[in-house]
C-alpha cells in the first residue's frame, strides 16, 4: 500500500494527487485533511484518526510531503502504520519544531529505511543543514538534493513528478 500524505497548505492538494496518479500500483491512497475546507493548520489527532480508521493491513509505503512527513511519522509510533519504508520530500524541520511538535524525537527514533529529498534552500530548512541534522542523529537514512533546472532553490514546492518519481523507484527497488 502506498500511502500518500500532502502537505499543511491546501494547495498540495492538486500535487499530492498528481504525483499519487502518476504511480500505477493498484492499492494506493491519499489522506484529504479536514482542515482543508476551511483555514487553519493540519490537527494532528483528527488525521492521526483518520488514519487509525483507514485499518491499513501490511507494509505501507509512505510518500510525505511537509506536514504529511510529521503526520506519517506519528502514525507509525502509535502504531497505525507498519511503515516499510519513507519518502520525505520537503521534510519540515523548523515548522515543526516551531510548532512545539516532536520533530527531533520522532527523527531519533526513525528505524525505518527513509529517503529525504530537500531543495537546497528551502524555508523550512536547506538541504545541507538537514543533512548534517540527520547525520548528527546517526541515522541510517538516504538524502537527495533536489535541484531542477526550471525551478527556484528557495522555495517549498516540488513541481518535478516525474524526477520525483524516478527517485522514489530508485530509492524502493534497493
Amino acid at each position: 500500500m502506498y500511502l500518500f500524505l500532502p502537505g499543511n497548505n491546501k494547495d498540495n492538494k492538486q500535487w499530492c494527487e498528481s504525483l499519487r496518479d502518476s504511480f500505477d500500483e493498484k492499492d494506493k491512497l491519499m489522506l484529504f485533511y479536514n482542515h482543508w475546507i476551511g483555514d487553519g493548520n493540519i490537527d494532528w489527532n483528527t488525521e492521526l484518526d483518520k488514519i487509525m480508521g483507514l485499518k491499513i493491513q501490511g507494509k505501507t509505503y509512505v510518500i510525505g510531503k511537509s506536514a504529511g512527513c510529521i503526520l506519517g511519522m506519528k502514525a507509525q509510533k502509535l502504531g497505525y502504520l507498519d511503515v516499510g519504508a519513507y519518502i520525505f520530500i520537503g521534510f519540515p524541520y523548523y515548522w515543526a519544531l516551531n510548532r512545539g511538535d516532536e520533530v527531533d524525537y520522532l527523527l531519533e527514533n526513525l528505524k525505518t529505511k527513509a529517503l529525504f529529498i530537500q531543495k537546497p534552500k528551502d524555508p523550512v530548512i536547506g538541504y545541507k543543514e538537514l543533512d548534517t541534522i540527520l547525520k548528527a542523529k546517526s541515522l541510517n537514512v538516504k538524502t537527495t538534493e533536489y535541484k531542477r533546472p526550471n525551478e527556484r532553490d528557495d522555495n517549498h514546492s516540488y513541481e518535478d513528478i516525474e524526477y520525483l518519481k524516478k527517485e522514489i523507484r530508485k530509492f524502493m527497488k534497493n
